[in-house]
């Protein structure tokens, strides 16, 4: 068996961990779609910014029977938003101030049409009406690394989760989980209220909160 020599097993060991540790690591290998027994058609593909994409996400934003495409591109001197049709041509594109590194629709306000959720490196939640124009950012500081939406008290209005925050579906900042690294919402009793469930990667623990914030007794360590 030919060994690998210290040098470069030590160079590789370096990049992995800067990668991992940037907002915007540079991904060095092409895409590459290969399955002998089953040979992958390309129905299309679109050219982006960037060494990546790192979120994508479809789902139909105007109700028109078509799901879009919802794409980031990572690089941080020329990111951007892209929402593509199903067709494979751009519907609308937004540039934030860094890597796009979440992405996520939802209707938020139940009239038929789903808003464009996306976090940035540059520390912004982005929230964007169906046909691109911007309805609401807010400023949480450092990279916004997940995004998520879910009506969690049954008003029928959806609660926006980005980063660590919890914002009502208009922008105004309802509370803070500090940690917060993944996150779902789920009725867990069936009591027609959702509780938020945080996964947290600082204290390698699972918390469970009421939509009120308050949290719930007891946490599995």
């Amino acid at each position: 068996m030919r060994r690998v020599p210290k040098i470069v097993v030590f160079l590789t060991a370096i990049w992995l961990l800067s990668a991992l540790s940037s907002c915007c690591p540079t991904i060095p290998a092409a895409l590459e779609a290969s399955n002998p027994a089953q040979p992958l058609t390309l129905k299309w593909s679109f050219q982006m910014t960037g060494p990546s994409c790192d979120r994508v996400y479809a789902d139909d934003l105007d109700g028109d029977g078509h799901k879009e495409v919802i794409a980031g591109a990572q690089i941080a001197e020329n990111p951007y938003l892209y929402v593509i049709n199903y067709d494979g041509t751009l519907k609308w594109k937004y540039q934030p101030g860094c890597c796009v590194l979440d992405v996520y629709a939802a209707d938020l306000e139940g009239d038929g049409y789903k808003e464009v959720i996306a976090g940035s490196s540059d520390g912004y939640a982005y929230v964007f009406n169906y046909d691109g124009t911007l309805r609401w950012k807010y400023h949480i500081g450092a990279c916004v690394t997940r995004v998520y939406a879910d009506d969690l008290d049954g008003d029928g209005y959806k609660e926006v989760f980005a980063g660590d925050r919890l914002f009502n579906y208009q922008g105004e900042l309802l509370w803070e989980a500090v940690g917060a690294y993944s996150v779902y919402m789920a009725d867990l009793e069936g009591d027609g209220y959702k509780e938020f469930i945080i996964g947290s990667k600082s204290e390698q623990r699972v918390h469970v909160f009421n939509y009120n914030g308050t949290e719930k007794n007891g946490n599995i360590s």
